[in-house]
């Protein structure tokens, strides 16, 4: 697999991230195998359209 050195981050630190917060707070969504879609709220969010602090964790 070739690495992409504009990302400085290992997949195992990206999947904890999506897991650990992204995906509690529904920023993206578990697709399965280490693969993540962006929501509508994590659009929202990258617009700059929506604060995250106003946000719950979801279960």
């Amino acid at each position: 697999m070739e690495t992409d050195e504009r990302i400085k981050f290992g997949a195992e630190y990206l999947g904890r991230r999506c897991r650990d917060y992204l995906c509690p707070h529904g920023l993206v969504k578990n697709l399965g195998n280490g693969v993540y879609a962006i929501t509508e709220d994590g659009d929202s969010y990258l617009n700059g359209e929506l604060d995250v602090s106003q946000i719950e964790p979801r279960d």
